[in-house]
């Protein structure tokens, strides 16, 4: 009888342990910008969704408006929207008033479309200066760069984009791709495929800061997740 209340013990206390995350364990965020693009977007979204793969995409109003239906799918799959602006033009050559409709006009749209209002943005070319960052802040959204760019927008290094990723990946980096030709799309599920079997999961920027413990506040610029992670329960 005591050995047995001695192992029931033992069982309760192990239990009780807070868990502890494996060490090999790696997340990382594949960022998409430029979209969405119709028919390459669709078919990168149904290669996602069989993955079990969350993105997050930064998307420009024009193509949302081309497009509302492939955002709706972006956000049913549980994809996360940012903001791109609405013509793709430098944040940091707009007046004030210009820089005020880039944003707000792809913020309306998604949140029309899908009920949600972007709370991330990614300059054009990740140009930004005091007053696009001052911008950001007062329309409550956190400013995204990335920590791995494969250029895969060249054509000439589209072939090479998977393999420069899938060597320099570590825990916590925000991956710059596109989804607006074959070639993106192959290379980007290449990655993943690649990646998976290497120890990677995937999440969308806002989840991979929520793991890293990271304040997405207004205004703030990010590159990386890089700091300890909390024990998470969303994701696989």
């Amino acid at each position: 009888m005591k050995k047995r209340l001695c192992l029931v013990a033992l069982l309760l206390c192990f239990c009780l342990l807070p868990r502890v995350q494996a060490e090999d364990e790696k997340r990382i965020a594949l960022t998409f910008d430029d979209g969405p693009a119709g028919k390459i977007t669709a078919r990168l979204l149904e290669e996602l969704e069989k993955r079990q793969v969350q993105a997050t995409f930064f998307l420009c109003c024009y193509r949302v408006t081309q497009y509302p239906d492939l955002v709706r799918q972006m956000a049913e799959n549980g994809h996360e929207m940012g903001i791109h602006g609405c013509s793709h033009k430098y944040f940091t050559r707009m007046t004030d008033k210009e820089l005020q409709n880039e944003i707000l006009c792809t913020q309306r749209a998604v949140e029309d479309l899908t009920g949600v209002s972007p709370m991330l943005v990614r300059p054009p070319g990740g140009l930004y200066n005091e007053r696009v960052q001052k911008t950001a802040r007062q329309h409550g959204l956190s400013m995204v760069l990335w920590s791995i760019d494969p250029e895969d927008w060249d054509p000439q290094k589209r072939s090479g984009a998977a393999k420069h990723v899938i060597s320099r990946a570590k825990d916590g980096d925000i991956v710059l791709l596109h989804d607006l030709s074959r070639e993106n799309v192959d290379a980007a599920l290449a990655m993943v495929d690649a990646l998976k079997r290497r120890g990677f999961s995937f999440c969308t920027v806002s989840q991979l800061a929520e793991l890293t413990q990271t304040d997405l506040s207004p205004g703030s610029i990010h590159t990386a997740f890089r700091q300890k992670r909390k024990t998470d329960s969303f994701l696989k």
